[in-house]
């Protein structure tokens, strides 16, 4: 399905009243948050705040760096997922949201500080974004493109960076406990 039929999809479930950003997983009164309603639209079990995100940006083609980008743009705030309540009402969100017509490339954007652990970024081109103070603990970054990326304080536990490019990545004060970066550097 297209970006603009996936938007359009899911609509009614988030703009219904109720919203509330403290609860990740799908209440059957409604009371969750975004990502916890889109999990329960599209059919996933646990109802879980992340896994609603991650598949609804799968089927749109992409993934949860990009949705989150496509948030942050809409009105949702710098933490989309997170507990604080957004900016701007999700009405307003999503009809800022339905002027989209493609994901946001990932290459120089700022996702400083976002909850991307667990995520798929296989292969993303991650050139020169600001990654700093990032969660990525788990993300899957195989052969991501990372070169001049900012990941100063990122969270990088058991994150998979085999065949990621590093070339000029600033990872100061970042953990890397789990990700094998050593050993690769040394090997």
């Amino acid at each position: 399905m297209e970006i603009h039929g996936m938007i359009e999809m899911v609509r009614e479930v988030v703009i219904t009243p109720g919203v509330d950003p403290q609860v990740g997983t799908w209440q059957p009164d409604g009371r969750c948050c975004v990502g916890a309603r889109l999990a329960y639209a599209l059919g996933l079990k646990s109802g879980s705040y992340l896994e609603g995100i991650d598949e609804w940006a799968r089927q749109m083609g992409g993934n949860r760096a990009q949705v989150l980008l496509m948030l942050k743009s809409a009105g949702a705030g710098n933490d989309p997922t997170g507990g604080d309540e957004w900016p701007a009402p999700p009405q307003v969100v999503w009809d800022n949201l339905s002027q989209v017509e493609r994901l946001p490339q990932l290459a120089g954007q700022d996702l400083s500080a976002m909850n991307l652990s667990g995520a798929d970024l296989t292969d993303a081109d991650l050139r020169g974004a600001d990654l700093s103070s990032a969660n990525l603990t788990g993300a899957n970054l195989a052969g991501a493109n990372l070169t001049g990326a900012n990941l100063t304080g990122a969270n990088l536990r058991d994150a998979d960076l085999r065949r990621a490019s590093l070339t000029g990545t600033n990872l100061t004060g970042a953990n890397l406990t789990g990700t094998g970066y050593r050993q690769q550097q040394m090997g």
